[in-house]
């Protein structure tokens, strides 16, 4: 297994873990590069790309969910979601991760929301779907409060 970073002028480096080599040739799906500067314009990029083991011309998105205190929030409710509404939910491991496969790649806006007992909810908004590629995202981290006191900017 191999991690290659791809870079170009002009554009932001992006890395792809888990590479497997098959022969003197390897061909990698469309790997997505970010315009260099401009890029940061509030959006949450992946921290990497994966592979996807899964079927051709879908993605997938995959995380981690932690603590104020960087602990993994287990049992916390994921839901994927996009303009229309939700399209999938499911809670995390007891190791705080979510992964939602077989995603249909569209221009459309995605995002997941997050919410546990105990916790501030929280959003990640401008996710991104590669085709045959699974997006890894930096953990998402929720603030803990008190009952009653759950609600941001109070």
């Amino acid at each position: 297994m191999y991690n290659l970073t791809i870079t170009a002028d002009g554009f932001r480096s992006t890395e792809v873990h888990d590479v497997q080599l098959d022969g003197a040739a390897v061909r990698l799906p469309g790997v997505p590069l970010e315009i260099g500067l401009v890029a940061d314009c509030s959006t949450d990029r992946p921290a990497y790309y994966r592979v996807s083991p899964g079927s051709v011309s879908l993605g997938a998105i995959v995380g981690v969910i932690v603590s104020d205190r960087t602990m993994p929030v287990g049992d916390a409710a994921v839901l994927y979601m996009n303009g229309k509404g939700r399209i999938g939910s499911q809670k995390t491991s007891e190791r705080g991760y979510c992964r939602f496969v077989a995603l249909q790649i569209r221009s459309e806006e995605y995002w997941v929301s997050v919410e546990h007992e105990g916790f501030i909810p929280e959003e990640v908004r401008h996710l991104f779907v590669s085709a045959d590629l699974e997006s890894i995202y930096s953990s998402i981290t929720m603030e803990s409060c008190t009952r009653g006191h759950c609600q941001p900017h109070l």
